[in-house]
């Protein structure tokens, strides 16, 4: 078995056992299920301290531009939409898969070249260890597993794995949320040599339906640590809904300007929420 699937495994089956045996009440499953207001990952680059809720399906996607100038005559256009689909197993426990089709140009004076493909899926597990409020932090752990691929423009030679905490500090109109993780790509670096990346970010309600955020983010690499910048806005039309759109700067490459801005939405769909709805219908004869 390849090296870097290993810790990705031991994850699931520790996690599992108590998720089994979780203390979840059937009223609070039932509870949790309702209409409560969508957590997405978007927008930025922060993962959320909870899952979706058991039973329920997520969708998060968008579309990215970004561009990396290298001089006034030579410049990478980069263009690639992510989605990321996120299903509830348990109150605590969610599966989840990404994927993204990533095009770029190449711009050099008047010769200009093109290469697209689908880069290799990921697969992971979201636990979430605590429920927090105000000082007390929401605290969650997600593993993923991307996967070798040999097809196409972006190929893996291994398989790669990575690691999250994740918190949040939720007060009445502003949230603290921090990322830590380490990943071991399946291209390079290898398990000898992970990356240690990092998100802090802060988010801003403006009533019920408006939030904005800011955010830094980058890797910790010793002197060589990055730090790159992005906010952005979302607005919430319903509960199950959200739409964003956002943008930053990216200081990680040397004597290069690079940018992007990206728009996006998110989606919820309760199963549990319609099976009760349905239940409570019969009852009532209705």
């Amino acid at each position: 078995m390849n090296k870097l699937a290993l810790p990705f495994l031991l994850v699931f089956t520790t996690l599992l056992p108590s998720v089994a045996s979780t203390q979840e009440t059937w009223l609070g499953m039932i509870s949790d299920a309702m209409d409560r207001k969508i957590e997405s990952d978007r927008p930025g680059q922060a993962l959320t301290a909870s899952t979706c809720g058991m039973m329920a399906l997520q969708v998060q996607g968008g579309f990215n531009f970004n561009q990396i100038r290298i001089s006034e005559s030579e410049r990478f256009d980069n263009y690639f939409s992510p989605l990321n689909l996120r299903f509830g197993l348990f109150p605590k426990l969610e599966i989840n898969a990404s994927f993204y089709y990533s095009a770029s140009t190449y711009h050099w004076g008047q010769f200009k070249s093109s290469f697209n493909g689908f880069p290799s899926p990921e697969i992971g597990l979201r636990y979430w260890i605590l429920r927090g409020s105000g000082w007390k932090p929401d605290l969650a752990f997600q593993s993923s597993l991307s996967f070798p691929s040999n097809k196409g423009t972006y190929t893996q030679d291994k398989a790669g794995s990575s690691f999250y905490l994740v918190s949040s500090n939720q007060f009445n109109w502003f949230s603290v949320n921090t990322n830590l993780g380490i990943v071991y790509p399946g291209n390079g670096g290898g398990i000898e040599n992970p990356r240690f990346p990092y998100v802090f970010n802060l988010g801003f309600d403006l009533g019920d339906k408006w939030s904005l955020f800011s955010e830094i983010f980058g890797d910790i690499d010793g002197s060589n640590s990055s730090i790159n910048y992005d906010g952005g806005i979302a607005f919430n039309p319903i509960n199950s809904l959200q739409l964003d759109l956002f943008g930053g700067y990216l200081s990680n490459y040397a004597g290069f300007t690079h940018w992007f801005i990206e728009a996006g939405i998110s989606y919820r769909y309760s199963f549990l929420k319609e099976s009760v709805e349905k239940e409570l219908k019969r009852l009532w004869g209705k």
